[in-house]
């Protein structure tokens, strides 16, 4: 069985498997609806720092807004808004001085020292909401003289943050506007009003969570999954790089992730960026991770007056619905993706891809000719695909395919078409190393081809051990050809040898600035990197998309590809040297990045291609423009040319 044979099986595997992405590519483009949902809560901030001026819903719909965000009020809301008065035993005792003692209302109650209630109009929704919190609270709910009371044995301040439901009156307003509304909950200790509340909304509303948690976290979750699924409630999960909501995971999974993400911009950053810089930051989540839901936040800018400030806001709420037009998206509510999941032959499929991809690479790793070896690994890998296949849960068979491609197919490109001591190097080899790479996204993209990776609630985990294990297969690689086989001696031999070698200070250096390069890499590295982007990177990544649509990854572009350039165009020069040794390990960083690019199956999949090709065709030039400096600084030596 030759390499070319097996070539070909890999060919042949990833056609057909590609085959079972169909459904996800359908899924992306169909879906263009964009909800553009405003913050309503931040209006009135708007307006205690404009002195009671502030966006109107005529304002924001002319502007291009189809949606409202809207909080339940609090007990501490209704106060301010004189819809409810609240007395304490302070109070209770200065009123009792001016008034008839007989025929004081509060006589009704006990005193107690901590005590106090609230005094109403008439019999409300809020009124009548409190009512939720009857037994946990021991209310008591009474009439006396046409006010309608509602008394707290044990007054707290914490109970003003109590919600009392939604305003009905700015309900009706906003949906005589044609607005669609979307409702916001918190989780409390007490959830029986927020329940109630959520089993009165219409059916086909929207809701997203405030705070840190999914309403009924952690032990009712349940409770909120079946209100929502009775009354067909759209789920808005906000993105995990804004926050994480605990339980969030969960009540989607439970939906059968019918869910909309959100992504939004917090308060404190809208006040300081542009309008660029908001747009494309919209735009960029709706382009590059799938985001069909936007909340919105008003400008609002301390050093100017409100005129000023109403026209930046219509400027970028403008420019944002001009962008989505032109884009070819359409502003209307918000719906989930369509179900899809590919069928398991494909998984066996690409399984079958990977496992023909993992034994060349053992070939070339341990110079197998034995055509009996060769057969015996596919068979027994072959085996070990059924055996995990029915042994694992469909969600862990994914993530090994996932995982074993992306470790596979970038160590086998970089061993051929780079290390390999006999071959003649040119820029050939590095297309196919890319296109050996590209291969095994194609598997990962099918491995990963289901609707709960394209929702971003599962994700690929393996990352950090994707991009470290193709170092250490590489090293390894290495350490095998160019020492071992060179000196014909034996691995045993020639570890002993190197555990004796005396290291010098500048080699201990050396490894000092690999090791926390290294470091730095895989903090870099992930769905959710340790180390933060400078803001000199940031700035560099807008312009890159501004340019380009869809920027290339830093580390393939300026890093992995020119590397891989070099390498090639001095193999002659530097194979006996420990130099190509490093320029491996960076040229493999690049195509690490090109497979992790199609990892993220939030991504769409045309973007993942284009930041790809952008990142080889600049990578490329910058890769031959460093070697003629290279060539130039070289040949300014006294006794040193550069052929």
């Amino acid at each position: 069985m030759n390499k070319k044979l097996l070539y070909a099986i890999i060919i042949l595997t990833l056609v057909i498997s590609l085959f079972g992405i169909r459904g996800r590519f359908m899924v992306e483009q169909s879906n263009k609806n964009i909800e553009l949902a405003f913050d309503y809560n931040s209006l009135s901030d708007m307006r205690e720092e404009y002195n009671n001026q502030t966006l109107t819903l005529d304002n924001l719909k002319e502007y291009g807004v189809n949606s409202i965000a809207i909080s339940p009020l609090n007990i501490k809301d209704l106060i301010r808004e004189g819809k409810v008065v609240k007395l304490e035993k302070s109070d209770i005792s200065k009123r009792t001085i001016l008034s008839d003692i007989d025929e004081a209302f509060w006589q009704n109650f006990p005193e107690r020292e901590k005590s106090a209630f609230l005094i109403f109009q008439n019999q409300d929704n809020y009124y009548k909401n409190l009512k939720a919190y009857q037994k946990e609270l021991n209310l008591e709910f009474k009439v006396i003289n046409g006010k309608n009371i509602v008394f707290f044995p044990y007054w707290k301040e914490d109970y003003k943050k109590l919600d009392v439901g939604f305003e009905t009156g700015l309900i009706e307003k906003i949906k005589d506007k044609e607005f669609n509304v979307v409702y916001r909950f918190e989780n409390n200790d007490i959830n029986n009003l927020n329940y109630k509340l959520l089993e009165e909304l219409s059916e086909g509303s929207s809701v997203v969570f405030n705070g840190k948690e999914i309403l009924g976290y952690p032990d009712n979750i349940d409770q909120t999954t079946e209100l929502m699924q009775q009354k067909n409630i759209t789920f808005g999960f906000i993105e995990a790089i804004i926050a994480v909501q605990d339980g969030e995971d969960k009540l989607a999974a439970n939906l059968d992730y019918d869910i909309v993400r959100v992504h939004s911009i917090t308060q404190d950053e809208m006040n300081i960026y542009s309008q660029s810089k908001i747009v494309n930051r919209y735009m960029r989540a709706i382009r590059e991770r799938n985001i069909r839901f936007l909340y919105l936040r008003p400008i609002i800018k301390e050093n100017k007056d409100f005129a000023a400030v109403k026209k930046l806001n219509k400027e970028y709420l403008q420019d944002l619905n001009n962008e989505l037009v032109s884009a070819g998206y359409k502003i209307d509510r918000a719906v989930p993706f369509q179900k899809f999941s590919n069928n398991s032959i494909f998984l066996i499929f690409s399984a079958l891809g990977i496992l023909v991809g993992g034994v060349l690479l053992l070939i070339e790793i341990f110079k197998i000719k034995e055509d009996l070896l060769r057969y015996i690994l596919i068979v027994l890998g072959i085996i070990g695909i059924f055996l995990t296949y029915f042994m694992l849960d469909l969600s862990t068979f994914r993530a090994g395919l996932a995982l074993g491609s992306s470790i596979v197919f970038p160590s086998l490109a970089i061993i051929t078409q780079l290390l390999k001591r006999n071959s003649k190097k040119s820029i050939v080899n590095y297309l196919k190393a890319a296109l050996i790479t590209v291969v095994g996204a194609g598997f990962v993209v099918t491995a990963l081809a289901d609707i709960s990776y394209l929702t971003k609630i599962n994700q690929f985990r393996g990352v950090k051990l994707a991009f470290i294990m193709p170092l250490l297969i590489i090293s390894f690689y290495y350490f095998m050809e160019y020492i071992v086989r060179k000196k014909d001696t034996t691995l045993k031999q020639r570890i002993y040898e190197i555990l004796e070698i005396n290291l010098k200070v500048k080699h201990l250096l050396i490894l000092a600035v690999v090791a926390l390069a290294g470091i730095y890499y895989i903090l870099r590295t992930g769905n959710f990197p340790i180390l933060d982007i400078p803001a000199i990177e940031d700035k560099f990544r807008v312009l890159l998309e501004e340019l380009l649509y869809v920027r290339p990854r830093f580390k393939e572009f300026l890093i992995g590809h020119p590397a891989f350039i070099i390498a090639l165009y001095y193999f002659k020069n530097i194979k006996n040297n420990y130099s190509v040794f490093f320029l491996s390990l960076l040229a493999v960083i690049g195509q690490l990045n090109i497979i992790n690019s199609f990892a993220h199956i939030h991504t769409p999949l045309l973007i993942s291609l284009l930041r790809t090709v952008h990142g080889l065709w600049i990578g490329l030039l910058l890769g031959l423009a460093a070697v003629l400096v290279i060539k130039y600084l070289v040949n300014l030596l006294p006794n040193q040319r550069v052929n």
